[in-house]
This record gives C-alpha cells, sequence and structure tokens, in this order.
C-alpha cells in the first residue's frame, strides 16, 4: 500500500510523494555484509524491505541519510521493544555510516516499521545522541479487522510518509548527550512543546528515551 497502490484519484503513491525510494538489495545498499546473519536470523523474524530518502538537504547538497525498513516479527503483539528491532536499527544505522553514500553526515535517522502476530504494527523512529541510542516508538496498531484497518491506517502511512527534516551532518547531533527524559503519552500537539528545538513527533509517537532530534517531521 505504501509504494506499491496509488492513492484514490492520483497516480503517486505516498512513498513517491515523501521522497522515499525502494533501496532493492537490502544488502549492501542498507546493510553490510557482516551483519547478514544478525539481519537474517535462521527464524524468529524476517527483515523484507528497506527504502532510502530521495530528498535532498539543503545543509549538504546531498541526498538525505534517513532510511525507513519494515520488519515482521514472529511474536505476540507487545509494547515492548523487541531485540530484532533494536538488532536492525543498530546494524543499519553502523552500516550506513560506513557506506561512501553517507559520509557528510554524522547521524543516521532510522524509521523502522514492524509488522508483528494478529495483524498488528508500531513504528519507531531512532538516531544516536551522544553516547545513547533514542528511540521514540508509536502505539500497536490494530489491523485485525475491517473497521481496525481503515481507522488506523492513514495514521501509519501518515507516520511512514513523514518529512524528512533537520540537519544530520551536524556533529554536535553525537558529541552533545541529550537529557534523558521519559514521556508516557503524547496525546496532541499542544503537548510537544517539551520537544522544543527537537523533532515535530506526531501526536501517535511516544518518547521512550531522550529528546529526539529532528529527523522526521509530520503536519
Amino acid at each position: 500500500m505504501f509504494s506499491y497502490f496509488t492513492r484514490e484519484g492520483s497516480q503517486t503513491n505516498v512513498a513517491s510523494l515523501s521522497k522515499w525510494s525502494s533501496s532493492g538489495r537490502l544488502f549492501p545498499e542498507i546493510f553490510a555484509e557482516r551483519f547478514y546473519l544478525p539481519v537474517f536470523p535462521i527464524k524468529g523474524y524476517t527483515t523484507y524491505i528497506g527504502y532510502v530518502s530521495e530528498k535532498q538537504l539543503a545543509s549538504t547538497k546531498k541526498t538525505a541519510p534517513h532510511t525507513l525498513i519494515n520488519i515482521a516479527v514472529g511474536e505476540e503483539p507487545s509494547e515492548d521493544l523487541f531485540k530484532a528491532e533494536v538488532v536492525v536499527i543498530a546494524a543499519a544505522m553502523i552500516s550506513r555510516l560506513e557506506g561512501d553514500e553517507c559520509k557528510a553526515y554524522s547521524v543516521i535517522p532510522i524509521m523502522l516499521v514492524t509488522a508483528m502476530g494478529g495483524m498488528r504494527a508500531r513504528v519507531i523512529q531512532a538516531h544516536l545522541s551522544g553516547r545513547s541510542l533514542v528511540l521514540s516508538k508509536s502505539k500497536v496498531f490494530d489491523f485485525g479487522t475491517k473497521q481496525m484497518a481503515t481507522a488506523n491506517i492513514d495514521t501509519l502511512l501518515g507516520l511512514m510518509g513523514s518529512d524528512q527534516v533537520g540537519d544530520p551532518a551536524d556533529i554536535n547531533y553525537i558529541l552533545k548527550a541529550e537529557v534523558p527524559q521519559v514521556v508516557t503519552k503524547v496525546s496532541d500537539h499542544k503537548k510537544l512543546k517539551v520537544f522544543a528545538k527537537s523533532l515535530t513527533l506526531h501526536p501517535n509517537l511516544q518518547q521512550l528515551h531522550g529528546k529526539p532530534k529532528k529527523a522526521y517531521k509530520t503536519g
């Protein structure tokens, strides 16, 4: 639906509108070859598609390093993070930082979409700050029935299609650690003031640890 189906009354899909392009092969475009076994374990989860940004950043005049990855885990729905999610995020960050395409950048913002058992899914945004891996996750969306799928699909696609913003070439992103902070619920845009000078989070995203820098922005 994100990249294969066009929007009603349009010839384009959400991926192209938001400047995401399929990476084609996951190796070595997203992951270095040495991460093949951690990213593709024998069982448990599958990393099945990746997208790279087509957007040109004004700060570097180069293509943005933002990366979108979809995985499926063979687990029951949970608000807790899965090991697979952290492994995939870390492997992608390390691989792209070491790759030729992202030499101009200090940070690789990652958006991970996780499909899990019971027709559930969630979105995780991640970036490095200081010595910390900063993660923001959405609630678990239910697609188990037509009614629930209809209610949740716009939010999910809205998150996946959010704009890639910020300056990931700024070395201060990794030199200055952010103050750890836990926010259990972000229910509306007014409460997003707590993230001033930071990422404008979608109201369906929860902050797990730290205040994220600009990486993705939704309307």
